[in-house]
């Protein structure tokens, strides 16, 4: 599917990429630690994996606040 071309919709695919991360990530074992697996097979980046730590996590909410500003700054208000 082709990216959206507003600014919310770019910010709520990125959004949707950002869940699709975690709700798809599987139990691993990195560097004796238990963390989320993300393995990943695209057309730009082809296959990938990354681990889902604690410091990936606290950058995402970072970033997903940014985006959920983004969309309602964009919301039409009033008649």
């Amino acid at each position: 599917a082709a990216p959206p071309s507003s600014a919310p919709g770019r910010a709520l695919r990125r959004a949707s990429t950002i869940r699709n991360h975690v709700l798809h990530a599987r139990p691993a074992t990195v560097d004796d630690c238990q963390v989320l697996y993300r393995w990943v097979i695209d057309d730009r980046h082809g296959a990938h994996a990354f681990p889902i730590t604690e410091q990936w996590l606290t950058n995402a909410l970072t970033e997903l606040a940014s985006l959920a500003d983004r969309v309602n700054a964009a919301r039409v208000t009033g008649p």
